[in-house]
Formats: C-alpha cells, structure tokens, sequence
C-alpha cells in the first residue's frame, strides 16, 4: 500500500478515536473550525438541518485531511533520517 493511503487511514483512525475516546486533542482541527466560524459570528444551532450535516461533513473531513496530512510529514522525515547517506 502507499505511504499516502496509509496516511489517509492514519487520519481516519484519529478521527475516530476523536469521537470515542474521551481525549480532546484528536479533534483540534475541527474545533479549531468551529472556533474560527464562531469568531465570524455563525451560529451553528440556528442553521437548518441540511446545513448541520453538510458543516459536519466538512469538519470530519478537515479533521481526516489535517492528521492525514500530519501522519505523511511524519512518514516523510522518518524515511529521510532511516536513509541518511553515510560518509
């Protein structure tokens, strides 16, 4: 499988572990989102239904795409240390 995929299903994993884990750091992303709608004064309890689903969507979406993202970086800087050239 690729690094990228795998990656993908790191962050899903996380995000996963946001909703049933009663941790609060693997939701920092989507909370950050709420934060940052909150500050241009949205308000997410008067929003219809359709809207509720579609904003939750996309912060589950942010919240996959952020820890994906973080999980390749790491990946990334791990196989650059493991193949540093010798002298």
């Amino acid at each position: 499988m690729s690094k990228g995929f795998l990656s993908a299903l790191a962050g899903l994993a996380i995000t996963i572990l946001a909703w049933t884990a009663p941790l609060e750091w693997p939701s920092w992303p989507a909370t950050a989102g709420m934060w940052l709608l909150s500050e241009v004064e949205f308000d997410f309890e008067d929003q219809e239904p359709v809207r509720k689903s579609i904003l939750v969507v996309l912060l589950i979406t942010l919240n996959v795409a952020t820890w994906g993202v973080i999980a390749r970086l790491a990946v990334a800087a791990f196989d650059r240390v493991r193949r540093k050239p010798e002298m």
